[in-house]
């Protein structure tokens, strides 16, 4: 039905379609982490959905179709332990994949993390709004003296 409701708008508004394919919002997490199970290598998380993640890597060992073992980060605290991840895309600087059939406990973590950094941007959002209408206020009480 969503689908049917965003091409109608398409068609109303004149506006195409975008083409992004990804299932679920991304949030981007500072110091997140994915360590490769049974290997010394650690790299940076470019962003995180529920369903996905994408690494910053330039290694040339990652191709679509490999199936990896991860264990997520924030600094040094362990945030999800040895979840399986498919390569489906490989970019220029980054690595995306996606989750395998991950366990009840894992993919209830993977909504906590997102919906934590979804509701924590959120809130700066709601405050740089909050200070810009202020600063507005106070331009208008200046003009008005």
């Amino acid at each position: 039905m969503a689908g049917f409701l965003k091409k109608i708008l398409s068609v109303t508004s004149g506006k195409k379609e975008a083409k992004d394919k990804r299932a679920a919002y991304r949030v981007i997490i500072p110091n997140l982490r994915a360590k490769l199970c049974g290997r010394p290598i650690s790299v940076s998380v470019k962003d995180l959905s529920a369903t996905g993640i994408a690494l910053n890597t330039n290694a040339k060992e990652f191709a679509p179709g490999n199936i990896i073992m991860v264990s997520l980060f924030r600094g040094t605290k362990l945030l999800l332990a040895d979840i399986k991840l498919k390569v489906v895309r490989v970019g220029k600087g980054f690595v995306g994949c996606l989750f395998v059939n991950p366990s009840t406990q894992q993919a209830d973590m993977l909504h906590s993390i997102t919906l934590e950094e979804q509701k924590r941007e959120a809130d700066i959002k709601k405050t740089r709004k909050e200070l810009e209408r202020k600063a507005e206020m106070d331009k208008k009480k200046m003009e008005l003296r």
